[in-house]
């Protein structure tokens, strides 16, 4: 049996469209699928001088109401401390966050 270009071209294009329409009907499980096996964000954190001692926030808008403030004094830590302190520090994650006060004198 012989078949013309045209019977080939129509064939060609019905794959095609079965193939698109099983890789559309697929593509909403894998992407929830990956969905729930991402992490939880980690939360961010930034420390502070407040008042002279360290205040942990979780914004760095200087404006945002403290989350707590410790009894680590400001003026007793080392110059680079201090100064990372008056600018905003950083820590990313509640282990960095307790690790860090910790490491200033928590």
């Amino acid at each position: 049996m012989h078949h013309s270009a045209r019977s080939y071209i129509i064939m060609g294009f019905c794959t095609f469209c079965i193939l698109l329409a099983v890789f559309l009907m697929l593509t909403p499980f894998f992407s929830s699928r990956e969905m729930r096996l991402m992490p939880a964000p980690t939360p961010e954190y930034w420390l502070r001088d407040c008042g002279g001692r360290i205040a942990v926030y979780d914004s760095p808008d200087p404006a945002a109401a403290p989350l707590a403030i410790h009894d680590i004094y400001v003026n007793l830590l080392p110059a680079c401390d201090a100064l990372r302190l008056k600018v905003g520090w950083h820590v990313c994650g509640d282990t960095a966050l307790q690790h860090t006060l910790e490491d200033l004198g928590l």
